[in-house]
């Protein structure tokens, strides 16, 4: 007998038609829905890197301050979004006494690549005696080879008499710096940088460091070495620092961290 063959009918072409279409669309679901959650993951990791980095930046520059009275101390403003304080830029140790407005360094910096830059640097020397680093107003600089053996040297000139200090005293060179939150031109919070041009009196444009983050994503908390909150930069000892950043979602990731000063104030 001769097969007869059957083709599909118009009911059943459209019932597989359907049926396509909509495994189609659940695939494409599927997919997309797979590639949002691929791009919140990495837009997740890329925040928290930002705020790790963010808090390295700020732990390192903290935990080199010193506390003290001003002008000695580091610390020269502090509020709840923003702290001024000298930044490190540069340690050097005297290699001869003191002459009268003279300190003379060593070249050869202990940190840092440069020597220190008398119109925009402030300088602190430790006084063993005392037990303390002083504030100097240097005003000058000459290159030369007064240290012993014929060593290159670094004389600065202060204003007034220099502090009496032996041969291995520790320098610092700093400049004032300020951390702050505020908000760019994009309308956007972001927590940034700024330096103290010290021959002008004038701060510096704020360059971004972190963000976006939230209007509160910068918050200082001051204690003292009791534990006890404090508004006196000389009895600051610890600074506790919270970072709120946004993602593209709308949502949010913090990090908080405490941070011990080098010489932790007593009180």
């Amino acid at each position: 007998m001769p097969v007869t063959r059957r083709g599909f009918t118009l009911v059943e072409l459209t019932v597989s038609l359907m049926l396509g279409a909509l495994a189609a669309t659940a695939a494409i679901r599927l997919l997309v829905g797979t590639r949002r959650l691929h791009d919140a993951a990495l837009a997740r990791l890329d925040v928290q890197a930002n705020l790790r980095a963010g808090a390295a930046i700020l732990a390192a520059q903290l935990r080199e301050l010193a506390t003290g009275a001003p002008p000695d101390g580091d610390l020269h403003a502090m509020a709840a979004t923003s702290v001024a304080y000298r930044a490190v830029r540069g340690l050097f140790r005297t290699c001869r006494p003191a002459v009268g407005s003279t300190v003379i360094l060593d070249a050869a910096p202990l940190l840092g690549r440069r020597l220190p830059n008398p119109t925009q640097d402030e300088l602190t020397i430790y006084l063993p005696d005392e037990e303390r680093w002083a504030l100097v107003d240097a005003v000058g600089l000459t290159v030369g080879t007064d240290c012993p053996g014929g060593r290159p040297s670094a004389a600065i000139q202060v204003n007034g008499v220099a502090p009496a200090v032996p041969a291995g005293a520790p320098v610092r060179a700093g400049r004032r710096f300020e951390v702050r939150l505020y908000r760019g031109g994009d309308g956007a919070w972001w927590i940034g940088g700024r330096e103290f041009v010290r021959h002008t009196g004038t701060w510096a444009a704020t360059q971004p460091v972190v963000g976006p983050v939230t209007p509160g994503g910068l918050l200082f908390t001051f204690f003292a070495a009791d534990q006890s909150e404090t508004a006196d930069p000389a009895r600051v000892a610890r600074i506790g620092v919270t970072l709120i950043m946004v993602d593209g979602d709308g949502g949010t990731a913090s990090l908080t961290l405490s941070v011990a000063l080098r010489n932790r104030a007593q009180g």
